[in-house]
């Protein structure tokens, strides 16, 4: 016994030198998954269910309606307030300051802290609604064509307006650090060949910049303070303030699954074959690109285990989920692990702007979940 007891201490250094070395050969992202990363699941945060579920990004968290009650909460999950909705079916977007619920044709606009700003029953339909800091935007179908309105959020006053015949507003959002800044994506598909537009705008004041890309369909906007990136059917493409091209990358094939970016205007893109747009298509393999703010452009292809339908980013790593649980997959080794939940998954919603998800089960059980 006390012989094997004397060789204990040289079997610990033996086996912390063979895990040098496997981090050496693997990579350190691949060592973390291996042996030291904690599991995602011990993070999750329960959140209720009364019927048709569905979560919405916001600056800092996200918007989580269930029947007819509406949760604000914070990037951890927490309930910051909750409102009762007066219908279900109701969508939401939110910014730090102001949160706009829709329907086909009733409108709500409440504050950070869930008072009610505007209530409207408007007479044309309502396609989307997107806030600032202290206005908001909504697109309706007004005389046979997309019209975009922007007010005020407290007193309701009309700041401006864009009549869009022939083109279709695919979507559209405030950005700076103040939000004062408004981009708008439009389709024009009258003619053969498609074109799509990103008009820049200090709204109630002037155009700043107009981004026209002609022969393919840009479906993503990345708006920053020193430049945009628009993602198309043919490829990413990054833009200055004053709306020249600085950057362009071929992506024709492969379609956006995830973005992120950070305060630097760093960005990150993952993409899955076109195939895969339909996330009950399997995944089988993802490509990394990451383009950061100087023009560096760094890139990975990723190979999936099988029966992957659907791929978030997080920090350094990438989220496959299946049916049964999730990979986590680091994105310059490719190593991965397998996390199996307590019910299988019927739906993924991903939160980029917090790095987060939203899981529905099968069982109708929801939970949030950290990715990062």
């Amino acid at each position: 016994m006390a012989r094997s007891a004397s060789r204990s201490p040289g079997r610990r250094v033996l086996l912390v030198l063979l895990a040098l070395i496997l981090a050496s050969a693997l990579g350190y992202g691949a060592y973390r998954i291996l042996f030291h990363e904690e599991s995602p699941l011990k993070s999750m945060v329960e959140l209720p269910n009364y019927g048709t579920p569905a979560a919405y990004p916001a600056e800092d968290g996200f918007v989580y309606i269930s029947g007819t009650r509406l949760s604000r909460r914070d990037a951890q999950a927490q309930e910051a307030f909750a409102i009762e909705l007066p219908e279900q079916g109701m969508k939401a977007s939110a910014s730090r300051d102001l949160m706009a619920v829709w329907s086909d044709t009733r409108l709500i606009i409440t504050n950070s802290s869930g008072t009610v700003l505007q209530h409207q029953e408007l007479a044309t339909p309502i396609l989307m609604a997107r806030c600032g800091s202290d206005s908001y935007a909504v697109t309706v179908w007004e005389d046979s064509q997309r019209v975009v309105y922007i007010y005020k959020a407290v007193d309701g006053s009309l700041v401006e307006r864009f009549l869009m015949p022939y083109q279709s507003v695919l979507d559209m959002g405030f950005y700076g650090s103040s939000l004062s800044q408004f981009w708008l994506l439009t389709l024009d598909s009258h003619y053969t060949v498609p074109s799509a537009q990103v008009k820049n705008v200090q709204p109630g004041k002037a155009l700043t910049a107009n981004i026209s890309v002609s022969g393919q369909v840009v479906y993503a906007v990345a708006p920053g303070e020193k430049a945009f990136y628009t993602v198309g059917t043919h490829a990413i493409q990054k833009w200055d303030a004053t709306g020249a091209q600085l950057l362009e990358k071929s992506i024709y094939g492969w379609i956006l699954l995830d973005m992120r970016t950070d305060s630097q205007e760093n960005m990150q893109f993952l993409l899955g074959a076109a195939s895969t747009e339909d996330t009950q298509t399997p995944l089988t393999s993802l490509w990394y690109i990451s383009m950061a703010a100087d023009g560096t452009v760094t890139e990975h292809r990723i190979s999936l285990p099988a029966g992957c339908t659907q791929a978030v980013l997080g920090d350094g790593r990438v989220l496959a989920f299946t049916q049964e649980g999730f990979y986590t997959v680091d994105v310059r080794s490719g190593a991965n692990k397998f996390y199996k939940t307590s019910q299988p998954i019927a739906r993924v919603t991903g939160l980029s702007s917090t790095a987060a998800v939203v899981l529905e089960m099968a069982n109708g059980d929801v939970a949030w979940m950290p990715v990062a």
